[in-house]
């Protein structure tokens, strides 16, 4: 029974992102589903998906940051004035 739950939770993940739904809330989603399938209260999934983060928040920050600050450089137009006045 585990892998269709992670076959079905994958494949909502991907319909969610593809529909455009931000990538956190798909896979907050995805991962809530899986526990359900798998027969856990919605209490123990929470549970589990915090715990299974650990360590990882600080580097998925880090990486949440980063993209801003790219977006950031992107929108601001900085990047084609550096080039224009390197050319």
């Amino acid at each position: 029974m585990l892998l269709n739950s992670v076959v079905i939770s994958v494949i909502v993940m991907a319909v969610l992102s593809l529909l455009r739904v931000n990538v956190i809330f798909a896979i907050l989603a995805a991962a809530g589903l899986a526990g359900l399938l798998e027969g856990l209260s919605l209490a123990e999934t929470t549970t589990i998906l915090v715990s299974g983060m650990g360590g990882q928040a600080n580097t998925a920050l880090s990486y949440i940051l980063l993209g801003m600050f790219a977006v950031m450089i992107g929108m601001s137009g900085i990047a084609g004035f550096l080039v224009k006045s390197l050319i």
